[in-house]
């Protein structure tokens, strides 16, 4: 089996101070690729009451409180993220849930 990065989070190269992390949604069949498809985590207190329940998943990482921004998708390098700090896993029916809601509207 390959190893996956998907669910793994990492801390954002970017703009930290709003997204602090970023989580790999990718298929471990596209593991080969040298991009990862990502979605920020961004701190709740950044984002007041605009959340959306199913697309946006709430959360605590690392001691954070964290939104999941289904609609800002993006791909970047694999070799920006760095090390991983953990694991969404728990959290993936939530997360396929948000995407879903993304790209089907159910």
């Amino acid at each position: 089996m390959v190893k996956s990065d998907r669910f793994l989070y990492f801390r954002n190269p970017g703009n930290a101070r709003v997204f602090p992390f970023l989580v790999v949604v990718q298929h471990r069949l596209l593991e080969g690729l040298d991009t990862r498809v990502v979605v920020p985590l961004a701190r709740k207190e950044h984002l007041g009451t605009r959340a959306l329940t199913r697309l946006n998943p709430q959360w605590t990482v690392e001691k954070q409180a964290v939104v999941f921004l289904a609609q800002q998708l993006g791909a970047v390098p694999r070799s920006s993220l760095g090390k991983p700090l953990g694991t969404l896993e728990s959290k993936s029916s939530e997360i396929l849930s948000a995407l879903d809601v993304l790209f089907a509207g159910v």
